[in-house]
């Protein structure tokens, strides 16, 4: 059996994607400006192979389509507000560290605390969403479990 919060959510439909992608438009453009940046100072700083960027910019194209389709139909008119967006961002600096923990590579020092860097900038952009949710007034379960999922997948 499904759980109340999954029964509750309204039938979905492929065809909201598209309004869905421009109710998101600003937070979607400065997080895909954040996993590239990302997998470019990986790939850059610490030697890891330039697949990283394509893969890491697959998996938040996969990431994107996936979150577009859940999304309360509200945000079409009050869009997703600052601390989605936030989550946002913090889930394109998860993506790089999760191509490279899925690819077996002989990674240095130099790549380990880059790594590192980014799930302690992730971890500390944490503490700024909820706080910023509550002081907006726009507190939601959606948020909330969209919080929980980037915080499982760090």
């Amino acid at each position: 059996m499904l759980p109340p919060a999954v029964r509750e959510m309204p039938y979905r439909s492929l065809r909201g994607i598209p309004k869905q992608l421009y109710a998101w438009r600003v937070a979607l453009a400065g997080s895909l400006v954040v996993v590239c940046a990302a997998a470019l100072l990986l790939h850059h700083a610490a030697g890891l192979p330039v697949g990283l960027v394509r893969d890491s910019l697959l998996v938040f194209i996969l990431f994107t389509l996936f979150l577009m389709y859940w999304s309360p139909p509200v945000f079409l008119d009050r869009g997703p507000g600052p601390a989605n967006a936030v989550t946002l961002i913090r889930a394109a600096l998860v993506v790089p560290i999760s191509v490279v923990a899925l690819q077996p590579l002989a990674m240095d020092a130099t790549a380990v605390v880059g790594l590192m860097a980014l799930a302690v900038f992730a971890v500390t952009l944490d503490v700024v969403d909820g706080a910023l949710a509550r002081r907006t007034g726009r507190a939601s379960a959606f948020g909330a479990r969209f919080d929980m999922e980037v915080d499982a997948w760090l």
